[in-house]
Parts: structure tokens; C-alpha cells; sequence
């Protein structure tokens, strides 16, 4: 059963359009999506952003592309600054070498015997 657009424009509509025609059905919805949107249903969920690595040397802000350098904390340097001397890194690193030897070499204990 056909059945003309609601709009009044002649043509046929459709129950998938909502008994408008295609034309028309796409020159309504938008109109029908702003009127049910709330600033509440349009608002994103909050999301930690990580913050994007820059491709400039933290130091003397160099551009680096591809040959950036990052160091263990965090940041990324040229060639020249790569050193932790160079740019005065706050990363401990005798912790983390030590954090890690800890975990990767648990201590050894021998069980001990009882003597009868």
C-alpha cells in the first residue's frame, strides 16, 4: 500500500522513512536529531588523554622526525642530549636496576634441618 510523503511534497513515502519520502526524510531528521539532543546525551565521557609525544628535543628544541631518542624519563632528545648527563635526567636509575635485579633473582634460601 503506497502512501504519500507526510511533508506534503507529491511523492510516495516509506515506513522506513517514517512515511516520508527520501528527500524529505533527510531534510526532517537532522532537524528531529537537534531537538532530542541534550548537552548531557552530546557530552563525551571523560577520558585521560595521554599526552602526545612531541617531536622536538626537550633541551635545545630541535626538530627530530624520526631520529628522536627517548630516555626512561619520558622525554625525547636529539643525538647530543641523549646522555642523562646532558640533560639532567631525574630517572634513578641504580633504583630501578636494583627494583629489577629483586625481582628477577628472588633469594634462595636452604630448608633447614632438623636434627633428631
Amino acid at each position: 500500500m503506497s502512501v504519500l510523503c507526510k511533508n506534503g511534497c507529491g511523492f510516495y513515502g516509506s515506513e522506513k522513512f517514517n512515511s516520508y519520502c527520501s528527500k524529505c526524510f533527510n531534510e526532517v531528521r537532522p532537524a528531529e536529531v537537534n531537538k532530542e539532543a541534550t548537552p548531557e546525551a552530546t557530552a563525551e565521557p571523560e577520558t585521560s588523554e595521554t599526552p602526545s609525544k612531541s617531536n622536538r628535543c626537550k633541551m635545545c628544541h630541535k626538530k627530530l622526525g624520526l631520529t628522536g631518542i627517548s630516555c626512561r624519563c619520558g622525554d625525547v632528545f636529539c643525538s647530543t642530549h641523549r646522555y642523562e648527563k646532558e640533560h639532567n635526567c631525574d630517572f634513578d636509575y641504580k633504583a630501578s636496576e636494583r627494583d629489577q635485579i629483586k625481582k628477577n633473582n628472588p633469594s634462595v634460601q636452604a630448608d633447614k634441618l632438623n636434627k633428631c
